[in-house]
């Protein structure tokens, strides 16, 4: 429960910075209406206080599917240590998750489409490959879906993340077919920018066609099963390419892309109802990588750059990425191998905020209204309800709003 309320805690800080620090039991007997705003640096003390105390009772393997492991706990320590600028303790609990061995990145193709063409960095985001009883070593904490469970439902990642590509237009003709092996039926509600698409090296798994859908295949019905074949536009054969088209970013006034690359991890398909937009995959909400990332943050902090590097190789090389120098190392570039790592999966705002990056970093790269943020924008207004109902003692707004 301590773990749990730590990371509510560490949705709310980042977000509103001053928060009421509720550490009672909610009941109808302690219902409040004179809350006040706890500094942040208290909210954050507590925060490590709760994760701190849980974790000797968290087991190394979550009690249930769904839950947290002691490797979660673990890395969420060694991030707060970081957000408060404590490189070395950050150091010391992201060693317990990389040293632990039983929380391996995974390097080798495995689990349900193990003998299928494919690259070893994808296959712990396929649905049956996810959960660390299905194989994912490197998993720390997977979210479960179900349909027809009771705590189950359905996942909205795939629905928003995934290009609506059966409406992309070749010529007069619209191709593509929704298909298991495309992931399913997407609206395109988010996208990645055109710097996140463009950040890999040429050999990087990450950036392959496995990992980024960059191009579609014509395919013929015996392919698409169980959707129809595709429709040929003139001049076009089944096995020609369609590629996507990310040459010009997403803006503002260009906002409508049928033709925009997206990541794979959210790929799902039910083949009885290639048309549901929903998916009931679990998501890999954390894993290990993520810790060696903090790891390698922790020591350039303390000017140890060849740790730094060598802590990143260890997750380029499973990759085929290039390996980097100590003279690559820098701030920027492990938020960049973060992106390239953890697209999709990372609260990505948190991490730039945590390292005062947000701001610039949305100017340079989100050209989709990224020139409109401000100072302000780096906390989110307190809702007027809030405000309202706190009856007995003002509730201060942020700065801006």
């Amino acid at each position: 429960a301590k773990a749990a309320r730590a990371w509510a805690y560490r949705h709310l800080s980042f977000n509103w910075g001053d928060v009421p620090l509720n550490l009672q039991e909610a009941k109808g007997s302690t219902i409040r209406t004179d809350w006040e705003r706890a500094p942040l640096a208290t909210v954050r003390r507590q925060i490590l206080s709760d994760l701190i105390e849980a974790e000797p009772y968290i087991p190394v393997e979550a009690s249930q599917p769904g839950r947290m492991t002691k490797g979660a706990v673990e890395h969420y320590i060694a991030e707060m240590y970081l957000t408060i600028d404590k490189p070395d303790s950050a150091l010391y609990w992201a060693d317990k998750v990389v040293n632990n061995p039983s929380y391996k990145l995974i390097t080798s193709r495995y689990g349900v489409n193990a003998a299928k063409p494919g690259v070893a960095f994808m296959d712990m985001f396929l649905e049956g490959n996810t959960d660390r009883q299905e194989g994912n070593t490197e998993a720390l904490w997977v979210f479960q879906f179900k349909r027809q469970v009771l705590g189950g439902g359905e996942s909205l990642q795939k629905r928003q993340h995934t290009s609506r590509y059966s409406s992309l237009r070749v010529g007069t003709t619209t191709p593509l077919k929704v298909t298991v092996e495309r992931g399913g039926n997407g609206l395109g509600r988010m996208s990645l920018t055109k710097w996140a698409i463009d950040a890999y090296g040429p050999i990087d798994d990450r950036g392959s066609n496995d990992a980024i859908r960059k191009y579609f295949i014509l395919t013929d019905a015996t392919g698409n099963a169980p959707a129809a074949a595709d429709v040929l536009p003139p001049g076009q054969n089944y096995g020609d390419t369609i590629w996507l088209n990310w040459e010009a970013d997403i803006s503002a006034t260009s906002r409508s892309r049928t033709n925009w690359p997206f990541s794979r991890k959210a790929d799902w398909a039910d083949p009885s109802n290639l048309a549901d937009y929903s998916s009931y995959k679990n998501i890999l909400y954390l894993r290990a990588a993520d810790t060696y990332l903090l790891k390698a943050e922790a020591q350039f902090k303390l000017d140890d750059p060849i740790g730094a590097a060598n802590t990143i190789n260890i997750i380029r090389s499973r990759s085929n990425a290039t390996p980097v120098t100590t003279s690559d190392v820098t701030l920027d570039f492990i938020l960049d191998e973060r992106s390239r790592e953890l697209v999709l999966e990372e609260h990505r705002r948190y991490t730039l905020l945590r390292t005062k990056k947000w701001l610039p970093r949305v100017r340079q790269y989100n050209h989709n209204g990224g020139q409109l943020v401000a100072d302000r924008d780096t906390l989110f207004p307190i809702p007027q309800t809030v405000i309202d109902a706190n009856l007995e003692h003002p509730m201060s707004q942020n700065p801006g709003f």
